[in-house]
C-alpha cells in the first residue's frame, strides 16, 4: 500500500487551542435553522469546539453534501460539529462520545433544540469503530474526525474507516490536526481541500478512485 506523509514531522503532546473570539465554555451555531444559537459545553480537559472560522469554511466546503446526509461524527467533544450539521440539513448525525457527562450535555442540547434526528452513541470511538457492521448502520456520507489532539488517533482512525468501508463512494471526511502533524494518508485517500487556521491544519479527505 502507498502511502505519503502530509505536513511537517509531528511534537510530542501537541494541544488544540482555541480562537480568541472563541468562549471557553460556549459555541455558537453559525448556519442553518438554529443560526446564531449558543450552546454550553462540558469544560473536560482536552475538550474544545472547532473555532468558528474553521467551521464556516468547512461548511462552505461541504454546502451542497450536507443536506439530507447521514454523518458521522467521531469524537464528538462538544457537539460543534454535528449540531452544525444538523441545523444545515443533515438526515441524521450519529454522534460518538466517551465521556457520560459530555454525551448527557449532547443529549440535552437535542431535546433543548427537539432535534429528533440525532443520535449520541456513549463510547470509545475506536472500540466503536472496530465492532460496527456497516451492514447494520449503512456507510455515511460525511464523517468528522477530530479526536483529542495529545491521543494521536488519526492514523489508526483512518485505517478502520479503511477497512470498513464507512464513507461513501462519493463521501467525504474531514479531518483536523495541529499543524505541524506528520499525517500519513494510504493511496486510499486523497485530499479534496486542506487549509490552516492557526495552530490548526485541517483537510477534507475522499476515497481515491481505484
Amino acid at each position: 500500500m502507498t502511502r505519503r506523509s502530509v505536513g511537517k514531522p509531528k511534537t510530542q503532546n501537541p494541544t488544540k487551542r482555541s480562537p480568541p473570539s472563541q468562549s471557553a465554555s460556549s459555541l455558537r451555531i453559525i448556519g442553518g435553522k438554529w443560526r446564531g444559537r449558543k450552546l454550553d459545553f462540558m469544560e473536560v480537559n482536552g475538550l474544545r469546539p472547532t473555532g468558528d472560522r474553521v467551521r464556516e469554511t468547512l461548511f462552505n466546503w461541504l454546502q451542497f453534501e450536507v443536506p439530507g446526509a447521514n454523518v458521522l461524527d467521531l469524537y464528538s467533544g462538544s457537539g460543534a460539529l454535528g449540531f452544525e450539521a444538523l441545523s444545515r440539513g443533515a438526515n441524521q448525525v450519529v454522534m460518538l462520545e466517551l465521556d457520560n457527562q459530555v454525551c448527557r450535555k449532547l443529549g440535552a442540547h437535542l431535546q433543548e433544540l427537539g432535534c429528533s434526528n440525532g443520535k449520541i452513541i456513549a463510547t470509545d470511538t475506536l472500540a466503536w469503530l472496530d465492532a460496527v457492521d456497516i451492514a447494520q448502520t449503512g456507510t455515511f456520507d460525511i464523517i468528522f474526525c477530530d479526536p483529542p489532539f495529545a491521543k494521536d488517533l488519526w492514523q489508526r482512525t483512518l485505517e478502520i474507516i479503511e477497512q470498513k468501508q464507512l464513507l461513501k463512494e462519493e463521501g467525504f471526511l474531514y479531518l483536523e490536526a495541529p499543524k505541524n502533524y506528520n499525517l500519513v494518508l494510504s493511496s486510499y485517500w486523497q485530499i479534496h481541500r486542506q487549509k490552516s487556521a492557526g495552530q490548526v491544519e485541517f483537510y477534507l479527505l475522499s476515497a481515491a478512485a481505484h
